[in-house]
């Protein structure tokens, strides 16, 4: 029994280590291409996503932490009561383990999900504020605007 437990209290630090490593990680490349995005014109809608982004991936870290706490005590639990312990409850609601290891997992669910929903607002701004910026250059050149798609120019 001692191997096993051995082998997940492995398991739970990498998969805190890598909770702190994605969101930690995604926190220092948004810091890093902060300054150039702020200094182009025309790109501010970016730089205020990224800079959502990055307090969503803080608290991203915050929440990994969090877990990593809940998960040590959710060991000690199992410990106490011959990894056998009784389920939670909350609200009346019954849980499908102890209080303290569901919680641990939503806190991992949604650390995993502030990465991923940063990373997601960041790169669907980048895309519409890249977008905005070639349009709004293609439209200030010199002869007028490019044909709109649909092969028809209007007549003047």
């Amino acid at each position: 029994m001692s191997d096993q437990l051995e082998i997940r209290a492995r398991m739970d630090t990498e998969t805190a280590r890598a909770l702190l490593v994605a969101n930690g990680g995604g926190a220092v490349a948004m810091l890093a291409v902060l300054p150039p995005v702020l200094d182009r014109e025309g790109f501010e809608p970016l730089a205020q996503a990224i800079l959502i982004g990055l307090l969503l991936m803080m608290f991203g870290v915050v929440l990994a932490i969090i877990h990593n706490d809940l998960r040590r005590r959710c060991s000690l639990v199992h410990q106490l009561h011959n990894m056998d312990p009784p389920k939670g409850k909350i609200l009346g609601i019954d849980l499908w383990a102890p209080t303290v290891c569901c919680a641990s997992v939503v806190c991992m669910w949604l650390s995993t999900a502030t990465f991923v929903g940063a990373g997601t607002y960041v790169a669907v701004s980048g895309i519409s504020t890249v977008s905005d910026v070639q349009k709004q250059k293609s439209s200030s050149r010199p002869g007028g605007a490019a044909e709109p798609k649909g092969g028809k120019a209007k007549a003047r």
